[in-house]
């Protein structure tokens, strides 16, 4: 899977698995033109707004009411997955076996794998 794809896909929901210490957060990452809303789950189908990074930057800044959220291991386990988005080795990245573009459920091993559709794939490409 290319990471970097999924993740900015537009409508991507991740996990984020440290492989040293097991512990995981779930990510919902939302696009609007080139700027990119991350919401963390804290609650079964609970998401909580933790802060928005650009397109060409893929640096996590948190949001202007609320600094405090630099702290929070789930803001720190996600601007790490992005400063090092080309370069990950101690972080597994996951889908839920949905398109990171449009959410529909994934079918073919392809898809699967890139954890981006087919028809999406086209326009991501263009």
């Amino acid at each position: 899977m290319n990471i970097k794809e999924f993740i900015t896909a537009g409508n991507a929901i991740v996990t984020l698995v440290s492989k040293k210490t097991g512990v995981y957060y779930t990510y919902k990452v939302t696009r609007k033109n080139n700027l990119y809303f991350v919401k963390v789950l804290t609650r079964p189908n609970e998401y909580h707004y933790i802060g928005f990074f650009y397109e060409n930057s893929m640096y996590l800044r948190p949001p202007v009411h609320n600094k405090n959220l630099e702290n929070w291991t789930s803001y720190k386990a996600m601007a790490y997955t992005l400063r090092h988005i080309d370069n990950l080795t101690d972080v597994e990245v996951k889908h839920e076996g949905k398109c990171g573009r449009c959410g529909r459920r994934l079918t073919t091993p392809e898809s699967i794998d890139r954890g981006i559709g087919a028809v999406c794939l086209k326009y991501l490409k263009n």
